[in-house]
């Protein structure tokens, strides 16, 4: 081979690597721009479908529950979703439209099994306090007073005939703080009421944690009338409390005795309750000075009775004499450890059943036949899930999942463009688009559907338009350049392929 012949194959040889770098560079590139296209198609189907989640569970136009117009995002109203099960069967809600894919929604209540304990503390108790508020209970304003000692102990009279004795202090005073003592004494959720008598019921307040409530009562006590010891308990009793904690100084007139003791066995026998009974000062063993026992009964001894009524019927009730407030507040104090306790509330074993609702594109599950594109004629598919919590109503909430599916394919596009442009019809403009696209089965309109024939079960899509149709059938495998065309004129939407 002589020099010139060399030289050429050299040439020829450095032609030929030069293409095949040329073309290894030209395939690569299109290779990584491809991948990048694909990459980036990707990432906005997944945006689109994750951004129509979203609105459908933080948009009170969708899904989401409101309130005053404050919406809690990621909350669903049951109303709501079981409104959109029932509707929106193989189609999209109007509140969010898809393009250019289509998508189903399947809401799931997880299932879960726990318990409710009661509280470690035990359960809390409702009692009744009932406090004499008749004259008696103030020396001051009592006439059976005037002129005795304790008259002028209690009025402040300047003249003392001799020492008193302390177990005689200021009855009023007294009693109030001894009362205060057992409402402080309380725990935090026991409930107490209050009913304050004389001739008749003066006030009453239902049972209530607002212990400072039943203080402010007990300060504005201003004592005047008889005893009517019998409403009393009536009205306490209407409460239905574990227990009526009743405190009386008198008697009282002998045709309300006997009603008294009918209250008091309708309070005990029929409705359960326990009645402590509380003989304050020492003119519970007389009823008051200036009026003896009436019909051989003393304060004393029908108090004593309502207790062992009490204690009959309930298996617990005692009468207590407190003859001054040390005496009362430790009275007070013992009650409150006899309380009858309720029973505990029995532990709650709760059952979260599994419960779903779906709308969008239905799925038949006997068959997993569904109404997008077969795969072959899909470009993409993805899932995306999201937690989501379930409202029944204000106390009721359970815990949930929300999961879309969506599928960006042939008959989706088609589809989602005629859907866009049946939305704009109402502008009354002229509309043109046009749409490359590979089919892979014929595609056809009939009744309001556009669907694929695929020889088997045909996916369709529901197309909702004020205008007409007319829709170029396909009849076999191939590209098409297919033109949208509105015209506001004849109001007609033609689908050529």
């Amino acid at each position: 081979m002589n020099k010139g012949q060399t030289t050429f194959f050299a040439k020829a040889l450095v032609l030929v690597a030069s293409v095949v770098v040329f073309a290894i560079i030209i395939a690569n590139t299109q290779s990584f721009f491809g991948g990048t296209v694909e990459k980036k198609q990707r990432s906005m189907f997944e945006i689109g479908v994750t951004a129509t989640a979203q609105k459908l569970i933080t948009t009170k136009e969708c899904l989401a529950y409101s309130f005053n117009n404050t919406v809690e995002k990621g909350v669903l109203d049951i109303k709501k979703i079981e409104e959109f099960s029932k509707n929106y069967k193989n189609e999209e809600p109007y509140c969010a439209p898809a393009y250019p894919f289509d998508y189903s929604i399947e809401i799931r209540q997880i299932p879960t099994n726990f318990s409710i304990y009661p509280k470690m503390s035990g359960p809390s108790v409702g009692v009744m306090l009932v406090l004499d508020e008749s004259g008696s209970m103030d020396c001051c304003q009592h006439p059976g007073y005037r002129g005795s000692r304790l008259y002028k102990k209690c009025c402040g009279e300047k003249e003392i005939m001799e020492p008193i004795d302390e177990l005689w202090e200021e009855k009023l005073s007294d009693f109030k703080i001894g009362s205060n003592a057992f409402i402080n004494a309380l725990e935090e959720d026991d409930k107490v009421g209050l009913v304050t008598y004389s001739s008749t019921v003066k006030r009453f307040i239902a049972p209530t944690i607002n212990h400072q409530q039943i203080l402010n009562a007990i300060e504005r006590i201003r004592p005047w009338g008889g005893t009517d010891i019998g409403g009393a308990i009536k009205k306490a009793s209407s409460f239905n409390p574990d227990a009526i904690v009743l405190l009386s100084d008198g008697c009282p007139d002998g045709p309300k005795i006997a009603d008294s003791i009918t209250e008091t066995e309708e309070a005990c026998k029929g409705k359960n309750i326990t009645i402590f009974t509380i003989g304050y000062s020492e003119d519970v063993q007389r009823c008051t000075p200036q009026n003896p026992a009436r019909n051989g009964n003393t304060g004393e001894e029908l108090l004593k009775k309502i207790a062992d009524i009490s204690k009959k019927y309930t298996g617990k009730g005692e009468y207590y004499y407190a003859p001054n407030r040390t005496e009362l507040e430790s009275i007070y104090k013992q009650i409150i450890e006899d309380l009858p306790v309720p029973n505990p509330p029995a532990t709650q074993n709760i059952s979260v059943p599994l419960r779903s609702w779906s709308f969008g594109i239905e799925k038949n599950f006997s068959t997993g036949m569904t109404d997008f594109s077969p795969e072959d004629s899909q470009y993409d598919k993805i899932t995306i899930s999201l937690p989501v919590t379930i409202r029944y109503n204000t106390t009721d909430t359970k815990r949930g999942m929300i999961y879309i599916t969506a599928v960006d394919g042939e008959l989706e596009r088609i589809g989602s463009i005629m859907n866009k442009i049946c939305s704009l019809v109402k502008n009354n403009e002229t509309i043109k688009k046009r749409e490359r696209i590979y089919l892979h089965h014929p595609v056809y309109y009939e009744n309001g559907k556009l669907c694929m024939k695929t020889g088997n079960h045909d996916p369709c899509k529901n197309i909702k338009c004020d205008a007409n149709i007319s829709f170029e059938n396909t009849n076999k495998e191939g590209e098409y350049d297919i033109l949208f065309s509105y015209d506001p004129i004849t109001r007609t939407l033609e689908v050529d392929t």
